[in-house]
């Protein structure tokens, strides 16, 4: 078998096929909402010498909901896994990490009827209602239960803007670390506590969504504002970032160039 290397291919060589690999982690990736791939203009890729093998495509963020009132961005009719794998299909995307909502209080159970039909398509990152400490016991067998990899949280309302900040949170940090479940913030109004979090508990692994933009902002100018913020929390090796749903503040057309 040939031996692995580390390369780096621009998105418009990976787009038009040549080169061909297999996405590894890193800092600054993401695959976006609609399956196209929205990383920086350098992306690291994996390739075998002297061979070409596929690459694989991960949506690292995608929502199913079958009631309630969805957020004014995103459409109002259920989305479901049905739909979910014909447009994955369609886009030539391989997996998808499903993000359930808030608006659908059975939308982890969807999740897990997803991941449970389809094991190679869908993996989750699931919610508990953090203000019912009855519900912090679920955690224990949390990633038991089918796709299930990880927690999400987003602070939407104002009642819950405040958590990062003012301790409420403190019990959750430890118990994930403890459990090795990763957590995944819309953090982009406490990016600076984010690394306060990460240094305190360097087992537990962090990520921050779409690369770290304010929810419900307009413009380019608006949305990267806060980027000397994110990068400082370069330094910390358990903190990742998804660069997801980035098409939607380019002034340029597709692929982004």
């Amino acid at each position: 078998m040939s031996p692995l290397r580390t390369c780096h291919a621009s998105r418009r060589d990976l787009l038009q096929g040549r080169v061909s690999a297999r996405l590894v982690p890193m800092r600054l990736s993401g695959v976006g909402t609609h399956g196209l791939p929205c990383a920086p203009a350098t992306v690291s890729v994996v390739c075998r010498q002297g061979k070409r093998t596929a690459m694989m495509i991960v949506d690292a963020q995608i929502h199913l909901w079958s009631k309630g009132t969805p957020s004014a961005h995103h459409r109002q009719t259920p989305f479901l896994q049905d739909e979910a794998l014909a447009r994955m299909d369609a886009a030539g995307v391989d997996r998808a990490v499903v993000h359930p909502v808030l608006w659908d209080p059975d939308s982890n159970e969807l999740a897990v009827e997803a991941a449970r039909a389809h094991p190679e398509r869908f993996a989750i990152m699931g919610w508990i209602y953090l203000d019912q400490p009855a519900q912090r016991a679920l955690l224990d067998t949390w990633t038991r239960r089918p796709g299930m990899k990880g927690l999400r949280f987003y602070f939407s309302d104002p009642r819950s803007q405040t958590w990062p900040e003012d301790g409420a949170l403190d019990w959750l940090f430890p118990v994930a670390e403890r459990l090795g479940i990763p957590v995944s913030l819309q953090a982009s109004a406490f990016l600076p506590r984010v690394g306060t979090i990460a240094e305190r508990h360097p087992g537990l692994r962090l990520s921050i969504d779409h690369l770290g933009v304010p929810r419900a902002t307009v413009g380019t100018v608006e949305a990267y504002r806060h980027l000397d913020q994110l990068i400082a929390l370069a330094k910390h090796p358990n903190v990742a970032v998804k660069a997801t749903g980035q098409a939607g503040y380019a002034t340029d057309a597709y692929p982004f160039p």
